[in-house]
């Protein structure tokens, strides 16, 4: 459905439904799938939530809990608050930001912000996550060739795949995945 107006990509061409369809797909696994996996990881590695995991490396480090949160702006602490309730409303980037910062998982293998050539950890799946979102966030121009949307698809889903079969045991992330594909 298109409401009568055309969407034009930065190269002044129109985009098809085809083009809509395939760039809210990618959106949908970046700003919904991603995240969700990424908590899993963390839970995964620490046997622990991701507020309970940071409250207990403040008290570790002998860091006051308190002055991590001052280092928040308001949009971060509600996701932090939502986070310890439960709810997964936060970013990609907020969650690598803490992820890294409070070593929930181990090092990639080339280090963060380093080329993933192989998922040898969980720091690897993070980071993989996070070159998804950057791709996907900052793309050069709206429209894609369906050969570099389908490999993107493929890359999130082998992603969100290894993430599923380390810390779950029915698939959820998968199904969910799955669904969002199938979205009109």
């Amino acid at each position: 459905m298109t409401f009568g107006r055309s969407y034009v990509g930065v190269s002044g061409d129109l985009l098809t439904d085809d083009d809509r369809r395939n760039l809210a797909h990618v959106a949908l696994l970046v700003l919904d799938i991603a995240p969700k996996a990424m908590v899993r990881l963390v839970i995964c590695c620490n046997q622990a939530s991701i507020v309970k995991t940071i409250r207990q490396n403040c008290k570790n480090f002998r860091l006051n809990y308190r002055t991590f949160q001052d280092g928040l702006n308001e949009n971060e602490k509600g996701m932090l608050e939502n986070l310890e309730n439960g709810i997964i409303d936060c970013d990609t980037s907020f969650l690598y930001k803490i992820i890294r910062h409070h070593r929930l998982v181990p090092t990639p293998t080339h280090g963060w912000n380093g080329e993933v050539d192989d998922l040898k950890n969980q720091g690897d799946l993070v980071e993989t996550f996070r070159q998804i979102r950057n791709l996907v966030v900052h793309l050069p121009t709206i429209r894609l060739a369906t050969e570099k949307i389908l490999n993107l698809k493929k890359n999130i889903f082998q992603t969100v795949a290894v993430v599923s079969y380390l810390c779950e045991q029915n698939g959820e992330l998968i199904s969910e995945m799955e669904s969002h594909l199938n979205w009109p």
